[in-house]
């Protein structure tokens, strides 16, 4: 999912979104990739980094597509 994300990513930097909205969602993708990988590293004793990990990375993902496709329809109805 983490291509797809930096995709969409890059496609809410061209579609003009302010600077600090691409610079909080790479910094939530990466900080969740980061808990979901120190997690997996420790073994089952640690279900929290694995939860918020995928919560992170998933929201950023969801948050993406979502301003990708708002500025799409925004840009075809007017």
């Amino acid at each position: 999912y983490v291509p797809l994300t930096l995709f969409l990513i890059i496609m809410v930097e061209i579609a003009d979104y302010p600077l600090f909205l691409v610079h909080l969602l790479g910094s939530a993708l990466v900080l969740g990739r980061i808990l979901h990988g120190l997690a997996l590293g420790a073994g089952a004793g640690w279900p929290f980094g694995r939860f918020w990990g995928v919560v992170l990375t998933w929201t950023t993902l969801l948050l993406s597509a979502l301003l990708t496709g708002y500025a799409a329809v925004s840009d075809l109805i007017g």
